[in-house]
């Protein structure tokens, strides 16, 4: 008791004291604050979120500003005593120089040593600064050594999530990667993401000054751009000391010990441990998605050669990879050989933004032409323009001259069998380098060099024979396709088109006009939509609509690359069809057997099938090129019988207004083999007297009176079932797999 009593008088002796008082007591209130501010921060969601939207270099400059004062303060003396300049330019080095951990402090007034307050603020301005440094060097360097402990730790820990591997940090993979993040929110799921820095000799030198790029060994010398949309907590970044074409090089195949060398001879050996272990039960896909093309096919080559090996982890069922190319003879040859072969998946942006326009039923081509419900067939003429005539211009103008072919009419000869007549159409190409351009796209669909519903024009679209091509077809354009590469310059263009649509046409023709304008980056995509609501609000009865399509955030989206690249749909399709024939040829067997199988296994049997030779491979690629088309000609075949959505009611009535008119199925079968013709001549077949698939020569492709009286008008029963099958209640299950 004595011993605690003794105790107080002291502590009061020592709290009474004013000096003590006067010194002490504001630190131990400000160390309260700072800790009660950092417990607020640790357990409060609310302020972490206010924090995280302060830019660090306000904050970082705010302190700079603080330091200032106090060492224009503490400097104010002797030689320096009001001299602004000498104030000026000592206060500002030592304020930097406490981002580095070091203070002038010595230098300061030896009074201001003495002074509690001043102190007080020159040690936490001091800490602060450490603080940001502290930050800025975690911003950059902390998702390394994070990803490090955190692979570390997925390692040790069981795998239940998929894995997606990208190769090096580009714009394209940040789109997919926060895509994926997006539908795993939705899903309330979290799948595992890497991305690996590959160092790249073309853009990274040893000479060149120091860059947090070279430090960190990217492939993009702005990759800090993209560091700051990466969400550390939902991803990981590694880097490699090699590029990933060049592993083939020191691979030993021979050795089973290749089958875990895949990445340890890029410094990384601990993800070949991941990617093996979450390939027992779970997905992982590699994606390279730059926009080096070739570099991607390299680096492809490279794995297929890693896989060559017989006891290769990636030959899994689980494992898919993803390259950003073009959809090329060559590039398809390549994919073709040994080595993960249906594992790789080409990523043609161009002919994904094309895709879009298909699977937008409202971008078809029979939307914006007259309709005869009643006879199935189109009553108007349909002139198309694409202007561009790139790689996107192209797939866009195959997607138009196969999704335009629509029967005109259907009489009765004099033999008693139909006489069809096709709708007239008109396809325009504006490309000012349109002769290269032309004549290699026509090298491959060489029957449609003499197609006299194609007019050619190698003019520039800011040309006096633009604009008069533009004045004779305004009266009958009803379809406008801008695919040019500058997105500017696309959105120039529309509003080019629209003006001159606007103030050629005659006032009382209001036909629907659409202008589809393929727009990728976002600043330019805002711009686009103010544009278009100017048009919309100042011209509501004008009749043309102003659409966007082939954005960089759609076609790198994970619906779009992995579930439509899996060709979900046309797997459906084929398999659901197949059923079809089975019934229509009363083949017992194949019935049978269908129905233990799935979509997936009927697609890769027919491949399978037909691997081992050149002509094998032709046959399965335009089969499979049918199916894809077939997925979405579905809705044209619903809109020439006057439905957009068949629900029970409709499909009914539907039904029993095929039973009745037998003439109305042959209308449809008979635009079902116009559009299979466009699409073998895209392909580049020919007519001929047998099916050749070496020389690219079928039977079938002739008009549809030619058929229907020649030796193969059996195969028109085909085009009728698959008429058919579009337009009946299997066919919706196909659509709700992409949904």
């Amino acid at each position: 008791m004595d011993g605690f009593v003794m105790y107080s008088k002291v502590l009061l002796s020592v709290f009474c004291n004013p000096e003590y008082f006067n010194g002490v007591c504001p630190s131990l209130i400000a160390l309260a604050l700072f800790f009660l501010l950092f417990f607020l921060f640790l357990f409060s969601n609310r302020l972490r979120k206010v924090f995280s939207k302060i830019p660090l270099w306000s904050i970082g400059m705010l302190v700079f500003i603080v330091g200032m004062v106090l060492f224009w303060i503490g400097f104010n003396e002797k030689g320096c005593e009001n001299n602004y300049v000498a104030l000026f330019t000592r206060s500002a080095l030592s304020s930097m120089e406490m981002f580095l951990s070091h203070s002038d402090l010595i230098e300061i007034n030896e009074e201001l040593h003495n002074n509690s307050v001043y102190m007080l603020f020159f040690s936490l301005v001091h800490f602060l600064a450490i603080i940001v440094s502290a930050l800025v060097l975690v911003k950059f360097l902390g998702i390394r050594m994070l990803s490090w402990f955190k692979i570390l730790s997925w390692n040790w820990s069981y795998s239940s999530k998929n894995l997606h591997v990208f190769f090096n940090i580009d714009s394209n993979s940040i789109a997919l990667a926060k895509d994926i993040i997006e539908i795993q929110k939705e899903q309330k799921t979290q799948d595992r993401i890497v991305f690996i820095c590959q160092k790249n000799s073309v853009h990274y030198n040893s000479t060149t000054r120091f860059s947090f790029s070279n430090f960190l060994h990217s492939s993009d010398p702005e990759v800090e751009k993209y560091l700051s949309e990466l969400d550390t907590e939902k991803m990981i970044v590694l880097n490699t000391e090699k590029l990933f074409d060049n592993i083939e090089s020191t691979l030993d195949t021979t050795s089973r010990q290749s089958t875990m060398r895949l990445f340890k001879l890029s410094g990384i050996w601990f993800l070949d441990k991941l990617v093996k272990k979450t390939l027992i039960d779970k997905k992982v896909n590699f994606y390279f998605l730059s926009e080096n093309e070739q570099e991607n096919m390299l680096s492809i080559m490279a794995l297929k050669n890693f896989s060559a090996n017989k006891d290769s982890y990636l030959d899994n069922d689980n494992f898919f990879c993803y390259c950003h190319a073009c959809k090329t003879s060559i590039n398809a040859s390549l994919l073709n050989a040994d080595g993960l072969m249906y594992r790789i998946h080409l990523i043609d942006s161009a002919s994904l933004s094309a895709l879009e326009l298909k699977k937008n039923k409202e971008a078809h081509p029979i939307k914006y032409v007259k309709i005869d419900d009643k006879k199935g067939v189109v009553e108007t003429p349909f002139t198309g323009m694409v202007i561009g005539f790139g790689e996107t211009g192209r797939d866009v103008f195959r997607f138009l001259y196969e999704f335009s072919s629509f029967v005109k009419s259907v009489d009765v000869g004099s033999d008693d069998k139909d006489i069809i007549y096709e709708q007239d159409r008109k396809l325009i190409v504006v490309d000012s380098n349109l002769e290269p351009l032309k004549s290699e796209f026509l090298t491959e669909a060489r029957c449609l060099r003499e197609e006299k519903c194609i007019e050619w024009c190698n003019y520039s679209t800011h040309t006096i024979e633009f604009e008069d091509l533009m004045k004779s077809n305004v009266s009958s354009l009803n379809y406008v396709v801008i695919a040019v590469n500058d997105d500017m310059e696309a959105i120039s263009l529309m509003q080019k088109v629209y003006t001159t649509i606007v103030q050629y046409r005659e006032s009382d023709n209001k036909s629907k006009v659409g202008i589809y304008v393929r727009v990728r980056g976002k600043n330019a995509k805002k711009t686009f939509d103010n544009i278009k609501k100017y048009f919309d609000e100042k011209n509501p009865q004008s009749g043309i609509s102003i659409n966007p399509y082939g954005s960089d955030d759609k076609v790198f989206s994970y619906n779009t690359i992995v579930n439509e690249t899996l060709e979900v749909c046309a797997k459906e399709f084929f398999y659901r069809y197949s059923k079809v024939l089975a019934d229509l040829e009363d083949n017992q067997a194949e019935k049978t057997r269908l129905e233990t199988t799935t979509p997936a296994e009927e697609w890769k049997r027919r491949r399978e099938n037909k691997k081992d030779s050149l002509e094998g491979l032709i046959d399965v690629y335009y089969k499979e090129e049918q199916d894809r088309s077939n997925v979405w000609h579905i809705y044209t075949k619903r809109e020439l019988l006057g439905y957009n959505i068949l629900n029970d009611e409709e499909r009914t009535e539907l039904e029993k207004k095929l039973q009745q008119n037998e003439s109305l199925k042959n209308a449809i079968a008979y635009c079902e083999h116009l559009r299979w013709n466009s699409k073998m001549y895209l392909m580049g077949f020919c007519k001929g007297k047998e099916k050749k698939m070496l020389r690219k020569e079928h039977p079938c492709l002739e008009s549809c009176s030619d058929l229907i009286r020649g030796k193969n008008e059996y195969t028109l029963k085909y085009d009728r079932e698959v008429a058919l099958f579009s337009l009946s209640k299997k066919v919706e299950e196909i659509f709700k797999q992409n949904q």
